[in-house]
């Protein structure tokens, strides 16, 4: 178990009244303390007694437009934030993040990068032009789904030069490559583009299988063999959430664990050292142990593997100053210190004892508090700005989870509450649109489990409604809205507050209903 410093500090939030209502409960009275025996098959446990009473806000950064009437934008943090422009007339509105979903998306025209975003059209049937032609759909792609498109174009294209020049992945290359453009040109993938996902899933089972049957050589070589099996096969899996069910994106995830699992050194039953994956060169272990423990989050269910997470101040600076050549932010949009901080609440959860630390909790809280939200300036300010809001609400997210996970709480404990309003505040400051939407998805889950007024609840769901993939029946977008749905459906009935297992509960009922 992580040590605890005796001198942490007590976080203090804005004080939430003991005759707080709401419009789903209008007759409860939110007292924290008060015992609240949910109906049904569900018992909640005790709220801990620590109750934090306010947050200090500090600036984040002070972002200014020369162009416009835009005359500041303040972005403070965690709970108490202001995000809407300040006019010239006082007047507060949301700030629309620049929705450039096409080839025109404005950027840098000295960028060396240039061409591979915008060269013409190319013949995919010209043999010359294949590699050309995969990055360059591969390049389409980036610009419709990642957090920072651009600064995943180099590493993007070495790393397709080097599929290319492999047959066993030069043809799922291709593959993906086309599933990728069909996407691009309408935002949807037809039958045949998930005839080909299928094919492939099939064919990386097959070669999963023939890895596991190799015996093991020496570490370093059995690593790279490791690596080079997993090689398109997480491109898949981001290129399936967007055609198939949670259940389907799942079972590709879990038939690749057991050679994600090689490449790692600690011996079989001992918990894998997070930190060392996501300072591993290789992208591809990188991606595998974010993806793992996200998809836990969002869906309320186990990960692959148990991580172990030696958390502290000194370190988390020390991840910050590796963005720039290990971070995968620019594909995720939330750094690596977010993911570090889930995956210890998740370990933390798993050891004895750990509940019965009153500092505990008090001493996350400042971790969470010390994350720094890193851009490198490149951007408009208010692009910039918009990236910064996707981080700081999935900041707000982690609040919500290490209440309601660690601690227990419910939806109406005042630190979730307080967590979950600042997350709204952030949300609603910036306009809708598939930017910065299509990056909110995963904190708009861990916050809307929290939500309980209607109005939230309404917002929250327009969001998701406003990605295009996510109307869409049977996708993953369409099902985590489908959760959403359900536990606010069932703790309505039930008269009582959400607590974190109603997520996998919900998870459960909606796989089934695609199954």
């Amino acid at each position: 178990m992580p040590s605890i410093s005796r001198d942490s500090a007590i976080l203090d939030g804005p004080v939430v009244s003991e005759t707080w209502t709401n419009g789903i409960y209008p007759d409860f009275i939110a007292n924290p303390m008060a015992p609240w025996n949910p109906v049904g098959p569900l018992t909640l446990l005790p709220l801990p007694p620590h109750l934090p009473r306010q947050l200090p806000s500090r600036n984040i950064g002070n972002f200014s437009q020369s162009s416009g009437n835009v005359a500041q934008v303040l972005v403070r943090v965690p709970h108490s934030y202001d995000m809407t422009a300040i006019t010239s007339g006082s007047k507060r509105e949301a700030l629309a993040w620049p929705n450039y979903t096409s080839l025109d998306e404005k950027i840098d025209l000295e960028d060396p990068r240039l061409p591979l975003l915008v060269a013409p059209t190319l013949d995919k049937n010209v043999k010359e032009n294949a590699l050309p032609f995969v990055i360059q759909c591969y390049s389409q792609w980036a610009i419709f789904r990642l957090f920072e498109p651009l600064k995943a174009i180099h590493a993007m294209e070495n790393q397709l030069i080097k599929q290319f020049s492999l047959k066993d992945t030069r043809t799922r290359t291709i593959l993906l490559a086309n599933v990728m453009r069909m996407y691009t040109k309408n935002l949807e993938i037809d039958g045949t583009g998930v005839s080909i996902l299928n094919y492939l899933s099939n064919e990386v089972e097959k070669s999963v299988k023939l890895f596991m049957a190799t015996r093991p050589s020496s570490p370093v070589i059995d690593k790279q063999n490791a690596i080079h099996a997993l090689d398109t096969t997480l491109e898949l899996f981001a290129i399936q959430v967007n055609s198939h069910p949670l259940a389907t994106c799942f079972q590709l995830l879990d038939r690749v664990a057991h050679v994600f699992r090689r490449a790692c050194p600690q011996p079989p039953g001992h918990a894998l050292n997070l930190l060392d994956i996501l300072m591993d060169p290789n992208p591809n272990l990188r991606h595998f142990a974010i993806i793992d423990i996200m998809g836990s989050v969002a869906v309320g269910r186990p990960s692959c593997f148990r991580y172990e997470v030696p958390l502290s101040f000194d370190l988390c600076g020390y991840i910050n100053q590796l963005q720039n050549t290990h971070s995968l932010r620019w594909l995720h949009g939330m750094p690596e210190e977010i993911v570090l901080l889930f995956a210890w609440i998740n370990h933390l959860c798993e050891t004895p004892g750990v509940s019965d630390n009153p500092e505990l909790i008090p001493s996350i809280e400042k971790l969470i508090l010390q994350i720094r939200m890193t851009n490198d300036g490149s951007d408009e300010p208010i692009l910039m700005l918009g990236r910064v809001v996707v981080q700081e609400c999935w900041r707000s997210a982690v609040f919500i989870y290490l209440y309601m996970v660690l601690g227990k709480a419910n939806a109406l404990d005042p630190r979730v509450i307080r967590a979950q309003k600042g997350f709204m505040q952030l949300i609603r400051g910036v306009k809708p649109g598939r930017r910065p939407d299509v990056h909110l998805l995963g904190p708009i889950v861990v916050a809307g489990v929290a939500t309980l007024e209607e109005e939230d609840r309404s917002t929250l769901r327009q969001r998701i409604l406003g990605i295009r993939e996510c109307t869409v029946p049977g996708t993953t977008g369409n099902e985590a809205l489908l959760e959403l749905e359900d536990i606010w459906t069932r703790t309505k009935n039930e008269r009582r507050a959400a607590i974190w297992l109603d997520l996998r509960i919900s998870h459960m009922r909606i796989t089934q209903l695609w199954s």
